[in-house]
C-alpha cells in the first residue's frame, strides 16, 4: 500500500486496460447499431477504424509507462548514482 501512495507502483496501466476493453465494446456495439439502423457501410467503417484508433491510442499510452519502467530499471542498475559523461 505504501508503494502505491509513494507512486512507486503505477495503477494507471491497469485502469487503461479496463478502459480499453470498455471503449472497444462501445465501438463494437455502436457499430452494429449503426449497421442495422443506419448505414451498413458506415457501420463497417466505424467498426474497423474505431477499433484501430482505440488500439493505437492505448498502445501509445502504455508505451509511456513501459518507458518509465525501463528508465527505472536502468536507474536501479546504475545504483541511482550520477554517472560521469561519456568521453567523446
Amino acid at each position: 500500500m505504501r508503494d502505491i501512495l509513494d507512486f512507486k507502483v503505477m495503477v494507471t496501466p491497469l485502469i487503461a486496460k479496463g478502459v480499453y476493453l470498455l471503449l472497444s465494446a462501445f465501438v463494437i456495439v455502436s457499430s452494429f447499431i449503426q449497421m442495422f439502423k443506419g448505414s451498413f457501410w458506415y457501420g463497417i467503417v466505424m467498426l474497423c477504424l474505431g477499433l484501430l484508433v482505440v488500439r493505437i491510442f492505448f498502445e501509445w499510452l502504455i508505451l509511456f509507462f513501459r518507458m518509465h519502467e525501463a528508465l527505472q530499471s536502468i536507474d536501479r542498475k546504475l545504483g541511482g548514482q550520477p554517472q560521469p559523461p561519456a568521453a567523446p
